[in-house]
């Protein structure tokens, strides 16, 4: 049982990583070297509030803690129960997540620049489709037209075969009416 839980948090993080790469490159709102250095202008900052949050809130866990050991023990037994049954949308997220600050942390070009290039890929795309399918579409009428030819070429060779043919049956059938009547005589 825990394989298939793995494997389809496994499945939903791939996905959700696939998703949150293209989402993120198509809605980058710079390049990922951009974004990466104004990622470091500001991470000094965060760290200095973070370590200062971190003092407040334990300070206030300590003082807290007795009340919500009593409350919070049976509700986390519903929580891990809840989480097992998630385990797909938790890879999916966790994907998503990763996903897109990777895609945004090395996006080679802007959301709008990705896109404006994906729409001129497909525009060129399509226009070299119709182009083929035009030389298909002529390709094909040349060649109906050079059957066209070579069985009218053959319709009149046959023509002209039964005419000569013909010609030949009715000089053999006249020679013989002639000789029946020749002996008749």
């Amino acid at each position: 049982m825990r394989h298939c839980r793995c494997s389809w948090h496994t499945i939903g993080l791939f996905v959700g990583a696939a998703m949150g790469g293209i989402v993120s490159l198509l809605y980058a709102p710079a390049t990922g070297k951009e974004t990466r250095r104004l990622m470091m202008s500001t991470m000094q900052q965060a760290k200095d509030e973070a370590h200062e949050l971190t003092a407040h809130a334990t300070s206030f866990a300590g003082e807290k803690a007795h009340v919500f050991k009593s409350a919070v023990l049976p509700k986390q037994a519903e929580k891990e129960e809840k989480l097992r049954h998630s385990i797909l949308g938790i890879g999916l997220l966790a994907g998503l997540l990763i996903g897109g600050v990777v895609a945004l942390l090395y996006a080679p070009k802007s959301g709008r620049e990705t896109r404006r290039l994906l729409m001129d890929k497909a525009e060129e795309t399509r226009h070299e489709a119709e182009q083929i399918v035009d030389k298909a579409k002529d390709f094909a009428v040349e060649e109906v037209q050079k059957v066209k030819v070579q069985a009218v070429a053959a319709a009149a060779k046959q023509k002209d075969f039964a005419v000569e043919e013909v010609h030949k049956v009715k000089a053999v059938a006249a020679a013989v009416k002639h000789e029946i009547e020749a002996q008749h005589s």
